[in-house]
């Protein structure tokens, strides 16, 4: 089995631990974390600091006397009654007398040992050096696993249709992202462009992204775009970025600035497509000799369903939309030029926990449904296909009890 595939394979199943309990553990504590932030926002009341005083007044408002008001607090000359303890630099040889002397190439005695030889370093070679250099790059950034990495959605064969390993609140409580792209996970981080110098035209574009990997941090590529600075995007570079130019914007983080990691995931997706709207078109890079393009110029969101996500939903919408085969859609606008047919690669779908918030690293709030299979086991039955059909036995089951 790939690194890739290891990484997206649900964890070894134990007693208790079920993606069904570490989910609800996991929305429990998210709740938990918000109660207490409210909890530290109403403790911090101005009236706390009413009795405090800066000065040597009484606590009933009393002035002191005069030569109180006129005297220094204690804290300014708290270092004052040590100066006279600390040596000044110019001291005279007699008040060294004890220090032991030694003495010099001149046969003068010395008033202070000599510091001690240091033993030249051994000489390391380039190779070193560049082993080195590539190691202090590899080190993890900040930006390092922010990513809200899905787990592999636990289905199964059952007797019964709601022993699946679906949600149970699957229609009520979640909202479905389709089709996910096929690409490179990253963070995209914008900052604000430093200032023309004075032989660089104004008119020159520069960058102001830095796109992050998803496990270290690293920045891999940056360019021009037009977000604005401070802003967090959870994106996915398009697999065939050089063609179609696509960045897609899975989840936003933080925008201009302002944190809505907390909020819910049905806004975080209306917010990101409202501020994606608003963004000016960005010019077309040039191209290369090869045709291809340097860096992305168009962020397009992650097409998102709310609930009720209903059975006739998943069956002609959803599913349809993240079949392998699926292309881009006509509002991509997609060039016409030589170099740039084709669409976008599905990579199945991905569930998101309606109310949780925007949690770094794997979770079970975030689950994915792949739209081919990962190894030689799920080649009978793809997951994407496993899904649907769990999908219709629910469906079924649900007649059935009516």
């Amino acid at each position: 089995m790939s690194h890739r595939n290891r990484l997206k394979t649900p964890p070894i199943l134990r007693p208790g631990a079920s993606q069904e309990a570490r989910r609800q553990r996991a929305l429990e504590e998210q709740r938990k974390a918000g109660n207490r932030a409210l909890r530290i926002d109403a403790a911090r009341n101005i009236d706390l600091f009413a009795g405090l005083s800066l000065n040597g007044r009484s606590a009933d408002g009393g002035d002191s006397s005069s030569e109180d008001d006129n005297a220094l607090p204690p804290s300014s000359i708290g270092v004052a009654r040590f100066l006279t303890q600390m040596a000044q630099p110019s001291a005279s040889p007699s008040k060294l007398s004890d220090t032991p002397t030694s003495p010099n190439l001149d046969g003068v005695p010395s008033l202070a040992p000599q510091p001690p030889t240091k033993s030249p370093k051994p000489k390391t070679s380039s190779k070193n050096k560049t082993k080195s250099k590539r190691s202090k790059q590899r080190k993890a950034t900040k930006w390092a696993d922010k990513c809200m990495y899905a787990e592999l959605l636990e289905m199964r064969d059952s007797d019964h249709p709601w022993d699946d390993g679906l949600p149970k609140d699957l229609e009520r409580e979640w909202v479905a992202l389709a089709p996910v792209p096929k690409g490179k996970r990253c963070i995209a981080v914008s900052f604000a462009p430093s200032l023309s110098g004075p032989d660089e035209p104004v008119a020159t574009l520069q960058a102001n992204t830095a796109l992050h990997s998803r496990v270290k941090g690293l920045a891999f590529m940056r360019f021009p775009a037009p977000l604005p600075p401070d802003t967090v995007l959870d994106c996915i570079l398009d697999d065939d970025v050089a063609q179609t130019g696509i960045l897609h914007v899975l989840d936003v983080i933080r925008w201009r600035g302002t944190d809505v990691a907390q909020c819910e995931a049905d806004f975080r997706f209306w917010f990101r497509d409202a501020r994606l709207a608003e963004l000016a078109p960005q010019p077309e890079p040039t191209r290369m000799i090869t045709g291809t393009r340097p860096y992305p110029h168009r962020f397009l969101g992650v097409p998102y369903y709310l609930p009720p996500l209903t059975t006739t939903v998943f069956l002609q919408q959803i599913i349809p939309a993240a079949q392998p085969a699926t292309r881009a859609s006509a509002d991509m606008e997609m060039d016409t030029g030589e170099a740039s047919t084709g669409g976008t690669k599905s990579d199945g779908i991905l569930l998101y926990v309606r109310e949780a918030a925007y949690t770094p690293g794997e979770t079970p709030l975030s689950c994915w449904v792949p739209a081919a299979p990962l190894d030689a086991a799920m080649r009978n039955e793809p997951p994407l296909q496993l899904f649907q059909r769990l999908v219709e036995g629910r469906a079924s089951g649900s007649d059935m009890m009516q």
